[in-house]
């Protein structure tokens, strides 16, 4: 799923950046566009500005997924992962598959 994977690569700026705990979900939140910063933005207005600014970003991810990522869509992608098979598939995109699905 494409926003899991978004979590994931913001996961890896922050790591290569040695981002602080308390600075992770303003500098994701500011890396959001479209829907994703309309929805957001809509979060904002919701919670008040002390709790944004004391959230982590366990708790950001937490949000994040379950509203991009529903129940059913974790179903999917587990029966994608579980009836993966190489088939036609090169290796090389049998491994690419494999590890979208992980």
């Amino acid at each position: 799923m494409v926003n899991l994977r978004w979590l994931k690569q913001m996961e890896v700026v922050f790591e290569s950046c040695d981002c602080s705990e308390n600075k992770k979900v303003l500098f994701a939140s500011r890396m959001l566009k479209d829907s994703a910063l309309d929805w957001w933005n809509g979060r904002k207005a919701a919670l008040s500005a002390e709790y944004i600014s004391q959230m982590t970003w366990v708790s950001f991810s937490k949000l994040f997924e379950s509203k991009y990522c529903t129940p059913r869509d974790k179903i999917v992608m587990e029966r994608e992962f579980l009836t993966l098979r190489k088939g036609e598939k090169t290796i090389e995109d049998y491994v690419t598959a494999f590890y979208e699905k992980l």
